[in-house]
């Protein structure tokens, strides 16, 4: 589990990951969107540490627009030289959907890139089977939806 401490370091692995995904820093409306999940209530932030760094991370935040058993994934980010470990699937099995559990959720959410080959492994081999059509996120890129039962 992430402590306060851990908020920066994870949103600088974010940070990193995303401008290697992006090939270049992330749309100021990304990085307010982010900021905003850090601070929502009932968040919790956990971190994939090595060698005293934070080599991943996975924000989960309780849903806004679903039903209040629904915990949302809104983040899962693994520092980029990091890419191919396993660091992101372990923070989704063993932390986000774990934790989750724990804390009285029976389902889980999360939005992803379509065009993601990586992230859409990661989700649909831990039962994750997409719920919705594709839609434009905020920077314009397509998105979709992925759920899955605690």
């Amino acid at each position: 589990r992430g402590l306060a401490e851990d908020l920066e370091p994870a949103l600088a692995v974010w940070w990193r990951a995303e401008s290697a995904r992006r090939h270049g820093p992330p749309p100021s409306a990304s990085v307010e969107r982010v900021c905003g999940y850090a601070r929502r209530t009932g968040v919790f932030l956990l971190v994939a540490e090595s060698t005293g760094e934070v080599a991943g991370m996975a924000l989960v935040t309780p849903a806004t627009s679903r039903p209040p058993e629904v915990a949302v994934v809104q983040m899962v980010f693994v520092a980029s030289e990091r890419w191919g470990e396993g660091i992101g699937g372990r923070l989704v099995d063993t932390t986000g959907l774990a934790e989750a559990r724990v804390r009285g959720f029976e389902r889980a959410l999360l939005w992803t890139h379509d065009d993601d080959e990586r992230v859409r492994r990661l989700t649909e081999g831990r039962g994750f089977g997409r719920t919705g059509p594709q839609v434009a996120g905020e920077s314009g890129e397509p998105i979709v939806s992925y759920e899955r039962p605690l």
